[in-house]
């Protein structure tokens, strides 16, 4: 049986928080978008809510990805119990971490632009 799921609703926030600061937009925005509140996506965002199936739907629209985004990075071990990558049940080193990996994740997406972009030129030209 899995277990952990409270892991699993803080890294599906975690992902949500990335992607929306990647995008740049404020939780307000973003609030509006899926059509709750903006209570709700801090909840979301701090795994202290667990998104339902219709909120991921709107959350995927909102921040242009597929649900599988959302777990990327999870993991099953050998005892069928699920984990993340790094442990978010520290608020105080969670943020640090988070901090952190959307500045690896923001340089990581911005030379997968870059390299796209450059593929699009030389396949036009």
């Amino acid at each position: 049986m899995y277990t952990n799921t409270n892991l699993i609703d803080c890294h599906v926030g975690a992902m949500i928080f990335r992607r929306r600061r990647f995008l740049g937009l404020s939780q307000w925005e973003i609030a509006e978008a899926v059509g709750t509140t903006l209570c709700q996506i801090q909840n979301y965002e701090k795994g202290t809510v667990r998104v339902s199936a219709l909120g991921l739907q709107r959350l995927c629209a909102a921040l242009e990805v597929r649900p599988a985004y959302f777990f990327d990075g999870l993991f099953v071990n050998d005892d069928r119990e699920i984990g993340a990558p790094g442990d978010c049940s520290d608020e105080k080193d969670g943020a640090a971490t988070s901090s952190a990996a959307l500045g690896s994740l923001r340089k990581f997406q911005s030379v997968l632009f870059v390299e796209r972009h450059n593929r699009l030129g030389e396949s036009e030209a």
